[in-house]
Parts: C-alpha cells; structure tokens; sequence
C-alpha cells in the first residue's frame, strides 16, 4: 500500500526511512484503521512506538511490521538504508524529524538527551545522535507478532 504524500512528512537525506517517524493519525490513515483502533493496538503492545514525553509516535518501519505481519500477501517493507551518523541536520531539521516541538527538543538539550554542537552561533545535530536519541526513545511491542521488538 503506497503512502498518502499529502498525509506523510518527507523524510530527511540524513536519516533513512527506518528513522521516519508518523503521529498517530498518519499511522491510522496509513494502516486505514481509525485512530482509535491504533490507540488500541498500541494500549495492548502489539504495535511498538517512540514517547517523547507525552507524544506517541510510530517508526514508519515498525508499522510496516505490523502490516506485513498480519497481510502476508502485502509487499515487504525495502530494506533499510545505511545512516549516515556524521551528517549534519540544522537544529529545525531535527525538530521536524522529531515531531515535536522546539521547546521539547531544548529540553531534551539541556537534560543531556540530545547532543547539539554549536557551530558560528547555529545549533546542528548529527544524524547519529538523532538515531540514537529515536532508539532510546523507543518502547517495544509487548504482544502479537512484534512482541520484543523495539519501534
């Protein structure tokens, strides 16, 4: 099932698709269930998912998972591409890429979750620190096909 563009976010250059992260609306339209089916889905653990404090996002990857793991006849999710950790994404790219908001990720600066250089007075992230921050962040599934895996 091909993914709505008027629905998704465009994935960065810097991270590849495994690090695409969706709301919970997005993840619904993409699975065509309703949001409360999803919510459900997660409640029980059988889909894993990212919490940045309050906010609940699924990996692209993960939902693919999912999908594939209760449509077999559905195609394979592509491989993932190999992150580059040493890339550079401006301060905005990163909260884009996070989907939350910059006051989030200044928190999550300063309590020493999110590594930021400063370079001529701007704020970068490196891809890699982005990555790991997202695998931190990650909660596995704790039932269904997926139990153990982490988003």
């Amino acid at each position: 099932m091909p993914y709505p563009a008027h629905t998704l976010h465009a994935p960065s250059p810097a991270l590849p698709d495994a690090y695409t992260l969706l709301n919970r609306a997005e993840a619904a339209a993409v699975s065509a269930v309703t949001t409360t089916t999803l919510d459900r889905r997660i409640d029980t653990g059988v889909l894993p998912v990212v919490r940045f404090g309050h906010r609940i996002l699924v990996r692209r990857a993960a939902l693919d998972a999912y999908l594939t793991a209760h449509d077999p006849a559905a195609p394979a999710a592509p491989a993932p591409s190999d992150l580059d950790r040493d890339a550079l994404l401006t301060y905005a790219q990163a909260v884009r890429l996070l989907r939350v908001s910059m006051t989030t990720t200044d928190r999550l600066e300063s309590e020493g979750s999110l590594s930021v250089m400063r370079i001529n007075g701007r704020r970068l992230v490196r891809a890699g620190a982005l990555a790991d921050l997202i695998d931190r962040s990650s909660h596995p599934a704790t039932a269904g096909p997926l139990a153990g895996r982490h988003a």
